[in-house]
């Protein structure tokens, strides 16, 4: 998979997952339940980012330094 799809498909599940949140969220949603459960999974997938960005993981692979 290419950089650009693997970061389009990040931020669609992000995008998922807040748009889930605000919409059970709202005064009369059907799905009040669920706000806690997607606050969990919403905080879990914004620690596993950070650990992502920090461990400088690279899509591309190794690379290979001249001597």
């Amino acid at each position: 998979m290419s950089s650009p799809l693997a970061h389009l498909w990040l931020l669609t599940i992000a995008a998922a997952a807040l748009t889930a949140w605000w919409l059970s969220l709202r005064p009369r949603a059907s799905y009040r339940g669920v706000s806690g459960t997607m606050s969990v999974l919403i905080v879990l997938m914004a620690v596993l980012l950070c650990v992502l960005a920090f461990s400088g993981q690279s899509f591309s692979g190794p690379v290979a330094h001249p001597s």
